[in-house]
């Protein structure tokens, strides 16, 4: 029986209706948390509930189904199964396995499938409309299909094909934005309830300076309407799901959200995890650890471990049943335990958190509607699509396509009826003009080009981009500068820091400010950083001939671990300054990690050091140094190592590494150029290699190594992929040496003057800049 469609004006129409029909009446809807509220009304109004009325469309499919005469695997598992199947099937367009690659082939496959669209019918429809992309889905889907045939598998998708509704009972589709292949399928008598797509009521929209501005706005909103007397769960916030500004917001009203989050956790148990031990052992001695621990992030961690506990033996039980059993990189592995876990808000929330997918669900006093910006309601036009390009090669294109991959005007119909199901009588939009990082953002284009009046809130902070920001001094103000300037000592990462921003330089080094650090129970990442090179300083000052002697002595070797663990101690205890108002049990579990982390470090350089000629040779060598253009350098170099003629340099990172040769290219690497200038001048030694040396790897990262020199520098170890020739090598090291002596010439004109294009991602100085 076709499916007919029914307008109502709000989905709470849809639902009033459904609670008036007869008891053997029900409803499908989109998924449990519609099915558990409507349920909820049904008790309400019927005080006894005589069987299931109410489904979400999975579960009415789970049971609705014949039985397979086989298993059927989890979502999870199904994911699972893609991502290595993405891994070892060759691709034209896609090339990466990434989480969101995963879910947008688990998304395509999971529709066609469930409305029995399979390989051979996808391969007819792909004839008439499709790209490279499209393509790529077809050659992973057989794969799919093929993988699941061979070992007797079922999932969920394929039991849409066997739906026998045992009753025939008036169906409700309710809360659907579109009427797909699906629907027909079931034998009954069923209508789709579709809300207008317009406007009951017409919103006030704000346009806020910033995010910070936005939260703290939406904050006195709810303040507003509780002193007016609103409950707070007749107070809606709608935000996509999962969207972190809802902790923003909670700041804003008092809730601070909780430092251990998963991610953080996973990260930590992974750096302190030792080689020979299992993630599923360093989970259980972790638990072990927290569980005698007192202290106030105690039963929350407890939880999280537990759930990534469970989210693990999943994943091996997965991995069993796979005959190849597939080798998870450690940021994949996080990034799969990550995915299964999701955010815990807190249990009482001071106005009602609504996801768009649940807007229409509940009836709202006040709504508000914060951050509406593009990438909000609809996907970021960057964003990868599937069916999104228009048919060329048919007139006449397959229907079921259009309903399951909408157009993107059809998609923006969507977005609008989220929006307007959202709505109540007392109703607040509010964007930001300006991102988190200072730039430019916009409002979603249908709020942006309406005909709604837009209030600017707190005009006084709201600035419009221009082409540069920062400032020139001139006059007396410039003449102090230049006295300032001229015998001042600079160093390779303050002239770093001018070529990534002049403004952050001028706050940093010329002001001498710096911006607040939030208070956490963990140690700052900067003051881990300096903890690390500390300890590496000090253990090369006591034990760097022993350092020496370990490369071919076993003996010395074994010491190792001993010194270590000494060494972390002395410096913790002595710099207790840096962690003294840090949680006590995080703080033991830092030292802990950096000594395990050290070690590896050491521990790999000494394997490296073993196939090469050239041996350490001066660990954290000072100098001070006049530089041509009159430019006096001064700084420490981390370590040396040397043979006869050549020398190579290692600085070591703590934080994210980026490629050396490009950063020169750019102005914002120029450690390596200058080092390598004032060693070879000291030393009188050709340089044969300048090294990057992460921590957070334990390996050399990045670079730049002299293919004629590469015996002295890297011996028999694999070659590096940042080799240069001669030419090359010099070009580089001058092109540095120019770029810091272009940038002293510029601060001692009192030019500070930056452009917004080139701006980070994040900036400590976004609250004072205007870019």
């Amino acid at each position: 029986m076709p499916v007919t469609t029914k307008k109502t004006a709000s989905h709470g129409e849809a639902i009033k209706a459904f609670l008036k029909a007869p008891k053997e009446a029900v409803a499908i809807v989109p998924n449990t948390i519609w099915a558990d509220e409507i349920t909820k009304r049904l008790i309400t109004n019927d005080n006894v509930l005589l069987g299931r009325r109410v489904y979400s469309l999975q579960n009415f499919i789970r049971e609705h189904s014949k039985k397979p005469n086989g298993p059927v695997i989890s979502r999870q598992l199904q994911k699972h199964l893609i991502r290595r199947l993405l891994k070892a099937t060759e691709m034209a367009y896609f090339k990466k396995a990434s989480a969101g690659i995963v879910n947008l082939f688990y998304s395509a496959i999971s529709k066609l499938k469930q409305n029995q669209i399979l390989p051979d019918e996808l391969t007819s429809i792909l004839e008439t409309r499709g790209s490279v992309k499209e393509n790529d889905l077809l050659k992973l889907y057989r794969a799919y299909e093929k993988e699941l045939f061979s070992k007797g598998w079922f999932d969920e998708e394929s039991l849409a094909s066997s739906i026998e509704l045992k009753r025939n009972a008036p169906l409700f589709l309710i809360g659907f934005a579109r009427n797909e292949p699906l629907f027909k399928k079931i034998t009954a008598e069923a209508v789709l309830f579709e809300a207008a797509a317009e406007a009951a009521f017409t919103p006030k929209v704000f346009a806020l300076g910033s995010p910070f501005a936005e939260s703290r706005f939406v904050a006195g909103k709810i303040d507003e309407a509780v002193k007016d007397g609103t409950k707070p769960s007749d107070i809606g916030i709608f935000l996509p799901a999962n969207d972190p500004f809802a902790w923003d917001i909670l700041k804003e009203c008092g809730i601070v959200k909780p430092q251990n989050a998963l991610p953080t956790i996973l990260s930590r148990i992974f750096s302190a995890m030792p080689e020979k031990e299992s993630l599923s052992d360093k989970l259980s001695h972790e638990i072990e650890r927290i569980s005698k621990t007192d202290s106030p992030l105690k039963t929350r961690t407890l939880i999280q471990l537990d759930n990534i506990n469970k989210t693990l033996q999943s994943l091996l039980f997965e991995e069993s049943m796979f005959e190849n059993p597939h080798n998870f990189a450690k940021s994949e592995l996080i990034g799969y335990l990550s995915d299964a876990g999701h955010i815990e808000w807190p249990d009482e929330l001071p106005f009602r958190l609504i996801s768009f997918e649940n807007a229409g669900l509940y009836e709202t006093a006040v709504s508000i509607i914060p951050s509406l910006n593009e990438g909000s309601l609809l996907p970021s036009p960057s964003s990868v699509k599937l069916f999104g390009e228009p048919d060329t090669l048919s007139a006449e294109p397959d229907e079921r396509i259009d309903a399951l991959f909408p157009s993107q005007e059809n998609m923006i119909k969507e977005a609008l009826a989220k929006l307007y199901s959202a709505y109540s009588k007392n109703t607040v939009i509010s964007y930001h003009l300006y991102d988190a990082s200072g730039r430019e953002a916009f409002a979603l284009p249908f709020i942006a080009k309406s005909d709604i009046q837009i209030i600017f809130e707190e005009p006084a902070n709201v600035f419009f981009a221009g082409k540069s920001c920062g400032t020139n001094f001139s006059g007396s103000a410039l003449q102090k500068l230049k006295e300032y300037a001229k015998d001042k000592h600079f160093s390779a990462t303050q002239l770093e820091d001018y070529g990534k921003c002049p403004f952050a330089y001028f706050c940093k080094h010329i002001l001498a400010i710096e911006p607040p650090e939030a208070l956490t129970p963990e140690v700052q990442p900067k003051d881990r950083g300096t903890l690390i090179h500390e300890a590496l300083e000090l253990f090369f000052k006591r034990f760097g001939n022993l350092f020496i002697e370990m490369i071919d002595s076993k003996a010395a070797k074994e010491k190792l671990h001993e010194h270590i663990a000494k060494i972390v101690e002395d410096v913790f205890g002595s710099r207790a300054d840096l962690t003294a108002q840090n949680d006590k049990n995080l703080v033991s579990h830092l030292k802990f990690r950096t000594t395990l982390v050290l070690i590896k470090v050491l521990e790999n350089e000494l394997e490296f050091i073993k196939k090469t000629p050239q041996r350490p040779a001066y660990f954290e060598m000072p100098f001070d140094e006049m530089m041509e253009g009159n430019i006096r350098m001064k700084g420490k170099i981390d370590r040396i190592d040397a043979d006869d003629s050549t020398f190579t340099i290692l600085d070591y990172k703590t934080g994210t590494i980026n490629p050396v040769i490009s950063g020169i290219e750019k102005g914002t690497h120029l450690q390596i150029p200058i080092y390598t200038a004032i060693a070879e001048r000291k030393l009188k030694k050709e340089p044969a290699a300048a090294f990057l040396y992460s921590i957070k790897t334990q390996s050399r990262k990045s670079g730049i190594v002299r293919k004629e020199l590469k015996e002295s520098s890297i011996g028999t170890n694999k070659p590096p992929r940042y080799m240069v020739s001669e030419d090359e090598w010099k070009d580089l090291i001058e092109l540095g040496l120019k770029k810091a002596s272009h940038y002293v010439e510029q601060i001692r004109k009192g030019c500070f003057e930056g452009e917004p294009a080139k701006c980070e991602a994040y900036c400590e100085w976004k609250d004072a800049c205007r870019c």
